[in-house]
């Protein structure tokens, strides 16, 4: 089967999988567990869950070793460990050189105790001072949706995606899994979560995204497009408990995504909105807005599918006035576009 079809055919059945509203689907990098003793009614729960898995796979054995998002030694595992519980100022010598990617290290020393439950830390990786988060928890699940998300960047690239005039593009970084222990995630410089724009500026922190852009067109204009980017990545990926500390802007007017704790419309106990977009950034973007909108169904069916243009749909909405569309008329537009991919495909 050509490559070609095969992604085409990984993404449709991913797609399926979002729109008939699959909640239970377990997405690992690595191969599924064995179960044994399958009751007959969770059998197709289980059956998906194993296609997607390998669905993942192949998208992460299309990356080489040494790109963005491989895996670290196991012997990497004891160095890290001894890191938890670490305080901000302590310093690790590592025994011998750690290699990730081209880069090579000596010593970390933590700079930052996130107090989260996986017991994230930031460090400084010496020599060249790069930060990297060191969590001890499973992070391949992570490290499969940024596979998917620098697949995703391949796509809207071949298409030409784009709005505002700039491409079509989701922030990508490195991640590194240790097994199923830990790993370290590159810290992304000169960004701030939407939480912490919101404290610098109180009390209208209904500005704090146009403030931190200053304004700036061209900022602007990536901001457009990586909304597109952030809007039709977290649907196509069924990517959940979307909330302003795990949102992020760069000073560049990047915004993207952090944490991929809940995907495939698995969702937190509380339960949340599917997609989540901040009016803060509704209003950075101002008449953007309608352009980020309608730029929507084109970034999904450039994923779904290999026939590209904009879906009948689009046309029939784009009559509607700019004060009617709000995130439940983006989530009708790419219910609509899965559908019209479906039937293409």
């Amino acid at each position: 089967m050509p490559a070609s079809v095969s992604r085409i055919k990984q993404w449709k059945r991913l797609a399926d999988l979002r729109f008939q509203g699959s909640r239970k689907c377990s997405i690992q990098a690595a191969s599924p567990p064995e179960v044994e003793d399958v009751p007959e009614a969770g059998k197709d729960t289980v059956e998906a869950s194993k296609e997607v898995a390998d669905d993942w796979a192949a998208l992460t054995d299309e990356h080489p070793a040494d790109a963005t998002s491989s895996f670290l030694p196991a012997s990497v595992a004891e160095w890290l460990l001894e890191l938890r519980g670490r305080r901000p100022g302590d310093m690790l010598l590592f025994p011998e050189p750690l290699n990730l990617g081209d880069r090579v290290f000596t010593s970390a020393s933590v700079e930052r105790d996130f107090r989260t439950a996986s017991g994230a830390l930031l460090l400084r990786m010496d020599p060249g001072g790069h930060r990297y988060i060191v969590k001890f928890a499973d992070v391949r699940q992570e490290h499969a949706m940024m596979c998917a998300l620098m697949e995703m960047n391949r796509r809207w690239k071949e298409h030409q995606v784009s709005v505002c005039g700039r491409s079509v593009q989701t922030v990508t970084y490195e991640i590194y899994p240790i097994g199923s222990s830990g790993g370290l995630i590159e810290a992304v410089d000169g960004c701030r979560t939407l939480r912490e724009l919101k404290r610098l500026c109180h009390p209208e922190t209904h500005q704090r995204v146009y403030r931190a852009l200053a304004g700036d067109a061209s900022k602007l204009d990536t901001l457009a497009a990586t909304t597109v980017a952030y809007l039709t990545a977290c649907y196509a990926l069924g990517v959940r408990d979307g909330h302003d500390d795990n949102i992020m802007l760069r000073e560049d007017g990047s915004l993207f995504r952090v944490d991929f704790g809940f995907v495939f419309g698995a969702t937190p106990e509380i339960d949340t909105p599917q997609t989540v977009v901040a009016r803060a950034v509704t209003l950075a973007l101002g008449e953007r807005w309608m352009e980020v909108v309608g730029a929507c169904g084109d970034s999904l069916t450039a994923l779904t599918g290999d026939s590209y243009g904009s879906p009948p749909a689009l046309e029939c909405l784009s009559s509607v006035p700019e004060t009617c569309f709000d995130i439940a008329a983006i989530v009708l537009i790419l219910n609509l576009v899965v559908l019209v991919c479906r039937l293409r495909l």
